[in-house]
């Protein structure tokens, strides 16, 4: 987990506050007014003080460029209060939080843990289900190995190429896919590898299905060499008979990319948590 996961937020919001702060600079002194006549008619008016201190108040209503400088300048006004107060929340946030990890989690735990093996309480997941805080999600995941375990059919595609085997006895066919599936372990995310399934008449064997808490599978495709014309094309016709049949991005499948057939960790994560646990 990031030690500090609001120190992004913290820079984007100081470098939206600092543009936010340059173009108020370069508008017209002074505030936008308004106010309408019995006929209901607005009048626009720039009120402003001058370097004596005396109150100013002009017309604009005829002035189209000077009264939407100053209406922007108002809404700029608006942001910068809003990312202000953002910023020192954020800042609040920072020094109140604490990751929960490992390490600050056993830090908190009596003489009576010492020794223990934690090693198989870090996910968040298990943990939920451990502590009993999630029985619903206790029981889908139950469901969802029940389904993982039984009988598919798998794709017959090229079997010498299956020379990698998961830690579940799963054999698979490269070194990305075989960390995606420890990962996927390592979240307690059941599936299946390469279950044929026929998709608009076509047989297609996604690299992972999985299920969702309604009962219907939904599909991660990992598209590993997509610095490779040639893959890539094959890809864009993978796509279609998808997408042909209504399995697209948005809907039921996950499409995680890489180039070199190497992926990052951080990324599969991303996805795993993202993309395929809040649908479980």
């Amino acid at each position: 987990m990031n030690a500090d996961p609001f120190r992004k937020l913290a820079e984007l919001t100081e470098e939206a506050l600092i543009t936010c702060k340059a173009e108020l600079s370069m508008l017209p002194d002074g505030n936008l007014i308004c106010w309408h006549d019995k006929n209901g008619r607005p009048h626009y008016y720039q009120a402003y003080c001058d370097l004596d201190g005396t109150y100013r108040r002009k017309g604009i209503g005829k002035k189209p460029a000077v009264l939407q400088a100053m209406a922007r300048k108002g809404y700029l006004e608006a942001a910068q209060d809003i990312l202000e107060g953002n910023l020192a929340a954020i800042t609040q946030a920072q020094a109140a939080y604490v990751p929960c990890d490992t390490e600050h989690i056993n830090a908190r735990l009596g003489k009576a843990f010492a020794g223990l093996p934690t090693d198989q309480l870090e996910n968040t997941q298990v943990a939920l289900v451990f502590l009993g805080i999630n029985e619903d999600l206790q029981r889908r995941l139950v469901q969802h190995e029940q389904w993982a375990r039984e009988p598919y059919e798998r794709s017959q595609r090229y079997p010498e190429n299956l020379t990698l085997r998961a830690s579940n006895g799963t054999m698979m066919r490269s070194k990305s896919e075989l960390l995606i599936a420890e990962r996927l372990a390592r979240f307690q995310v059941p599936y299946r590898y390469e279950q044929v399934i026929m998709v608009g008449g076509c047989e297609m064997a996604p690299d992972f299905t999985f299920q969702d808490r309604n009962g219907d599978e939904f599909y991660l495709e990992f598209c590993g060499m997509m610095d490779d014309p040639g893959y890539v094309e094959g890809f864009k016709s993978r796509r279609q008979i998808y997408e042909n049949a209504g399995i697209c991005a948005w809907n039921r499948m996950i499409y995680l990319f890489a180039t070199g057939n190497e992926i990052d960790l951080e990324d599969i994560d991303e996805v795993i948590q993202k993309k395929i646990m809040p649908r479980l």
